[in-house]
């Protein structure tokens, strides 16, 4: 089964850490406003270099600017 891929901003005053659910901005959710912050479930992987996670049901790569 593939995951749905989701692009994110990533607000200063959060944090992202495996066993914890993130808050974040996504960009191209399709279940979700896109307009707010929005809080997923738990994540499972997480690349600091990349900004890329996974959690249970989403990988999320970080937007570019």
């Amino acid at each position: 089964m593939s995951k749905l891929v989701v692009h994110y901003k990533y607000p200063e005053e959060s944090f992202i850490e495996i066993g914890y659910a993130a808050f974040i901005f996504p960009v191209d959710h399709p279940n979700c406003s896109n307009t707010t912050l929005a809080k997923t479930t738990t994540v499972l992987r997480y690349d600091r270099a990349t900004g890329e996670f996974e959690t249970t049901n989403t990988i999320y790569k970080l937007e570019k600017f």
